[in-house]
């Protein structure tokens, strides 16, 4: 820039003073600690996925799946991938129900 009267080595210079790191106290230390325990518990609570609706559990799923196999029923032209899907999707929720059912291992808890 013309006109200026800094000089390069004052460009360069410029921050040498400015902290960038520092020492902290124990009683700093802990409180950072503590606010990162009570941040983790606060996690803990919203570890389960955020929807808008309510969640829905196995038997209401089953019963649903009754209900949308007994309507395909009753329809005309439905090829037989519909019924395929239809029992994809019975099996996805038995599996939950299974899964839901297996005792978890401690080591479970700790991912």
């Amino acid at each position: 820039m013309s006109g200026s009267n800094i000089t390069f080595e004052d460009f360069v210079t410029c921050d040498d003073d400015v902290a960038t790191a520092g020492t902290l106290t124990e009683g700093e230390i802990l409180e950072s600690v503590n606010n990162c325990i009570e941040s983790d518990k606060d996690d803990d609570f919203n570890d389960e996925p955020q929807t808008s609706s309510t969640s829905v559990s196995t038997n209401e799923a089953k019963k649903a799946l009754t209900t949308v196999r007994s309507f395909i029923e009753q329809c005309s032209n439905i090829k037989d991938n519909v019924f395929s899907s239809l029992f994809v999707i019975e099996n996805q929720i038995d599996l939950e129900i299974v899964n839901f059912l297996k005792q978890k291992k401690i080591t479970d808890f700790f991912k």
